[in-house]
């Protein structure tokens, strides 16, 4: 929806007297060739931001907000656009299109916070258009992760580090026990552990009797995503080394602030 409200970009960001516009599209197009930041925008109403990078550079750029000139900052997250990934960023080092939220800031700029060679082109362009930068994650997973061991051998399922400022959700976790020869029953169950995952969770598997083939599934949901423990840190799912078994686990999940 349009907004209606008085202009800062009077001297030392204070209100000036003179009311905008319903909101249009705010944009900037320029260049950095440096570890810089370039030039702010005044976005006060716009809810969504698009940027644009073109050129040939080795560099790393990223969109950062503040409500103070910049004495404070908050780096905004971005998904690609028509790219094929499509989990949330903090930055990005190639070009391509990304768009994100704007959730109340007034001043946006793009900054290059890596320099090696090279101009990054950019447009960046502030909006009211909606903005579906975490509709998947209330949707759904938008990754997998998956790892099978050889029989008999531990099996560790690492979802890498997403990167500073995001973390993983679980929205879905399968544990799968092959057994490659005939098991005997047991007095004591095989935990199945994890990091980075909140109250260091763990899942006992029975220590059955099973014959050579059998598959037991264990499976576990999260409806909108199990956050994990903490920002730009690897998450693992690990089953110890079980004589007979042969172990799988698959991890659904997305990545987001």
């Amino acid at each position: 929806m349009a907004k209606l409200s008085t202009d800062l970009t009077g001297a030392g960001l204070s209100r000036a007297t003179t009311p905008m516009h319903p909101r249009e599209n705010l944009f900037l197009v320029s260049t950095i060739a440096s570890a810089t930041a370039g030039t702010t925008i005044n976005c006060d109403g716009t809810g969504s931001f698009y940027l644009t990078l073109s050129g040939t550079f080795t560099a790393t750029v990223l969109v950062e907000a503040s409500n103070d000139g910049f004495t404070n900052v908050v780096t905004l997250p971005m998904k690609p656009v028509n790219a094929a990934s499509t989990l949330v960023v903090v930055s990005a080092t190639a070009a391509g299109q990304f768009s994100g939220i704007n959730p109340g800031f007034t001043q946006i700029r793009l900054r290059c916070s890596a320099y090696t060679s090279g101009t990054v082109s950019y447009s960046l362009v502030n909006s009211n258009a909606p903005n579906s930068l975490y509709y998947s994650g209330v949707m759904g997973p938008n990754s997998i992760g998956t790892t099978t061991a050889a029989t008999g051998v531990a099996a560790t399922l690492t979802l890498a580090s997403p990167g500073a400022g995001l973390r993983h959700y679980l929205t879905n976790l399968r544990i799968e026990r092959h057994t490659s020869a005939l098991l005997t029953a047991g007095a004591t169950p095989t935990v199945i552990t994890s990091t980075n995952i909140p109250g260091s969770y763990a899942v006992s598997i029975p220590a059955d009797a099973a014959a050579q083939g059998v598959v037991y599934v264990y499976t576990d949901q999260w409806a909108g995503g199990l956050a994990t423990s903490a920002q730009a840190t690897a998450t693992t799912i690990v089953a110890g080394a079980v004589t007979g078994v042969i172990w799988r686990i698959t991890a659904a999940y997305y990545v987001a602030p």
